[in-house]
């Protein structure tokens, strides 16, 4: 499967470099058409194609011009063709070249000179007339430059692709070397390499933080911050599109087509702006997908891209709206004339939609409002395409559109692929006090769960089958359960609320029917490590364990656990007994678990037997390497400097919580990354999509 997805990928992402082949071409009719039209065709009431397509004057004047460019028997065929086409399309004539070579047979023998003809432009031209030499110049430096910053604008935007091609060249040499070499990566812990890292790799872009968003307004306006390797890529990658953005212009003047030099200015940017737009489109569905090969290839996270998915998104919506606003400026005096051509309509609804989605983006809707903004952004993204599609499928570029097209549809089809082959399943489902709910499913088997990995949920009930929702999975601690995947979750809003309603009613358990789409995530080598120190706030707990299960069961190599746990309630502690009981039994894992709410000391009398003795193992010093602490929180900032001080060899951070929990632990690693016995190195996982 893996090897099939990154055949289809490689094929949709670098098809997006072949050529607009028609927009291009350095079609001469184009430069003969200008010049014919600085004269009076005295047209009347004819439109443009009545006067011009079967005219004794226009007709043989534009092939006389042709001819005189010196143009091959082939070259000459073509231009006459794409008359045809334009006179057939646009102007809704019945014309041949039958015709076309019959109007310029009767009239060859009436051709005037511009010398005859004179200098009074508004008389109006009764016959064909032959071009000078100096005119033809003009004409073809002009449609040449028009067309060579055409071109412009799709290299700028490839070199910009080209960009992102490079970094994740690198980050798939680095991946590649701590999977084939991971001795080789663990012994890079020079004073050098650590504060290399310190400085530009492991801390949030300004030094705290990344989880936790940071805004104005309120935080009605707000955002996560990239970690500071991820801003150095983005800076990259704004800087290339401000810089291309920007550069070889060069108008000039006499130009055929345009008055002066700043409206010849304004079109091209209106040109390039557009042009660069599209080539940024691709990469934006390439990035917000699941099936991204190049997830895999990189061990990136879904989250790392989704940074990228929003910021290559901003730069393709400034880019089009610059392009707008620079069109309409243009064709201010035509705007009813333009809405009447299919192009313009679709064009404004892609860039209003376009537009749209960047705002109902925002952090706040985006957080209290997840499923609507998911549903609502995928039906803007589907007008987006359509016009897209419409706005440019008679001009060209069309290769950026079939490529996204193939992009979106390819992650579409693997989707559904991974729903039928994981089958239906059935979920035991129970739900804890304090909105906890765990699930056991039976499943097709045909893939393991590792970890890391994560799937989406659908449950199968007559109305929001199509929802889903992520959830970390991980190996059952009961030997009746191997093989079945486990989730816990906690219940917010959406489809996890809709799960708790159902549970309460059936009275706490309940066995439901789901369809699983995945696995997703990546795995970090935490196992190869010495030490591993997992950090987990609240449900954040079922990523911690899906590594710590695996590294027990399997027993990789002798290495140290320490596992610590923030959670509020007792119940919590309950959902997962089986699974601390099984940590608790094992030699090489230290636990902490913390309760932190008030009532966390009185939650005794409520638990059963079994509950209880494992709850109070700390108490009564039973296990030393097994400890509840209630009523109190963690002093994270001084624990994990212990930790990594005190471990031994190479030392693993690992931390899954909520975004306070989160930024502090990156902070304390990031600072003393130079403390342990051997590298350290940062891992989380922040589902904050």
């Amino acid at each position: 499967m893996k090897t099939i997805n990154a055949i289809v990928a490689l094929i949709l992402y670098f098809s997006c470099f072949s050529k607009g082949v028609l927009a291009y071409k350095k079609y001469y009719v184009y430069m003969c058409q200008a010049l014919v039209n600085e004269f009076n065709l005295d047209c009347g009431n004819s439109t443009f194609y009545e006067c011009r397509c079967k005219s004794s004057v226009f007709m043989p004047s534009l092939i006389r011009c042709l001819e005189d460019y010196n143009l091959s028997e082939k070259a000459l065929s073509r231009e006459i063709d794409t008359i045809i086409f334009n006179c057939n399309e646009y102007g809704y004539m019945n014309v041949t070249t039958e015709i076309i070579e019959e109007i310029y047979e009767e009239n060859k023998d009436q051709f005037i000179t511009v010398e005859e003809f004179g200098t009074n432009l508004t008389a109006p031209l009764t016959k064909p007339i032959i071009m000078p030499e100096y005119n033809m110049t003009m004409a073809y430096k002009s449609i040449n430059m028009f067309y060579w910053q055409l071109a412009t604008g799709e290299n700028y935007g490839g070199i910009i692709l080209s960009y992102w091609c490079g970094v994740f060249l690198i980050a798939i040499a680095i991946n590649f070397i701590k999977k084939a070499a991971p001795h080789v990566f663990l012994k890079m812990n020079s004073p050098v390499v650590i504060k290399f890292r310190q400085m530009f790799v492991t801390p949030a872009t300004f030094g705290f933080k990344h989880s936790i968003p940071i805004g104005c307004f309120k935080n009605i306006i707000a955002m996560a911050t990239p970690t500071r390797a991820q801003s150095l890529i983005v800076f990259g990658y704004l800087t290339m599109c401000l810089i291309l953005g920007m550069i070889k212009y060069e108008p000039f003047e006499p130009n055929i087509w345009f008055p002066d030099q700043h409206e010849q200015l304004i079109r091209y940017i209106a040109d390039r702006t557009g042009i660069m737009s599209t080539t940024q489109i691709p990469p934006i569905f390439l990035f917000a997908g699941r099936n991204n090969l190049l997830q895999w290839l990189t061990g990136w996270s879904f989250d790392t891209f989704n940074v990228y998915h929003r910021w290559v998104a901003r730069v393709m919506v400034f880019y089009a709206f610059m392009h707008s606003v620079c069109y309409t400026w243009l064709e201010r005096d035509w705007l009813s004339y333009e809405f009447q051509w299919r192009y313009w309509r679709w064009g404004v609804v892609a860039t209003i939609t376009c537009c749209i989605m960047l705002g109902q983006s925002i952090f706040i809707l985006r957080s209290k409002f997840y499923e609507f903004f998911l549903l609502f952004h995928i039906a803007l993204a589907v007008f987006f395409v359509i016009g897209m599609w419409y706005h440019i499928v008679e001009m060209g570029w069309m290769n950026w559109m079939y490529s996204t097209i193939a992009i979106w549809g390819f992650d579409r089809a693997v989707r559904l692929g991974r729903l039928i082959w994981s089958g239906v399943g059935t979920s035991q489902t129970k739900i804890y006090p304090n909105d906890i709910f765990k699930m056991t499913i039976d499943y097709s088997k045909r893939w393991k769960a590792y970890p890391g990995s994560y799937v989406y949920v659908h449950i199968l009930r007559p109305w929001g089958f199509w929802e889903s929702h992520p959830f970390t999975v991980y190996q059952s601690a009961l030997p009746e359960n191997e093989g079945k995947l486990m989730i816990g979750g906690t219940v917010k809003e959406g489809m996890t609320k809709k799960i708790a309603k159902d549970l309460t009613k059936a009275g706490g358990e309940k066995t439901i029917k789901v369809l699983i789409d995945g696995p997703y995530g990546a795995c970090h080598d935490v196992a190869r490590y010495d030490t591993v120190i997992f950090v987990c706030g609240g449900i954040g707990v079922t990523s911690g364990l899906s590594y710590t299960m695996d590294i027990i069961k399997n027993k990789y190599h002798d290495q140290h656990l320490i596992f610590l746990w923030v959670t509020r309630h007792q119940s919590s502690l309950d959902c997962f007994e089986d699974e601390f009981k099984f940590l608790a039994q094992s030699d090489k894992c230290d636990v902490e678990i913390y309760l932190t709410s008030p009532d966390a000391n009185s939650s005794d009398d409520s638990c059963s037997d079994n509950e209880k003795k494992l709850s109070d193992t700390g108490s009564d010093n039973s296990n030393s390497r097994y400890s509840v602490i209630k009523g109190q929180r963690p002093d994270v900032a001084t624990l994990l400097p212990t930790y990594i001080s005190q471990s031994k060899g190479t030392t693993a951070v690992m931390v899954c919580g909520p975004p306070t929990l989160n930024d502090l632990a990156r902070r304390t690693v990031t600072d003393n990354l130079g403390t342990g016995n051997g590298r350290v190195d940062y891992f989380e996982e922040a589902f904050s999509w």
